[in-house]
């Protein structure tokens, strides 16, 4: 289930599976666009908002300690540092180039 906004990877065709979390190809596209547009943390609101606490000082993709320098895209049911949203874009962008 996608950490942002709760979609299956039955629902979206493309989705990403870490360790940590999932996230939809839409979500890592509202993630990408809100780092672009602000200072971190970026607050992202792709699904319902949930009551579960989360970690802030880790991503919940690659469970890395994260800095000011990396910054963290809160979602609905985790977090994801910049490094993973990066390579979330790669591979989505390798899908992309094999299509």
């Amino acid at each position: 289930m996608c950490a942002c906004c709760g979609r299956t990877s039955r629902e979206v065709t493309r989705y990403i599976s870490g360790p940590g979390l999932g996230i939809c190809e839409p979500c890592v596209r509202v993630a990408v666009k809100a780092m672009e547009q602000a200072e971190p943390p970026w607050r992202l609101s792709c699904g319902a908002p949930t009551n579960r606490p989360l970690r802030t000082d880790r991503c919940s993709f690659c469970g890395k300690a994260t800095n000011a320098g990396r910054g963290l895209a809160f979602l609905a049911t985790g977090t994801i540092c910049r490094d993973c949203l990066e390579l979330c874009v790669e591979i989505l962008s390798m899908g992309e180039a094999a299509a």
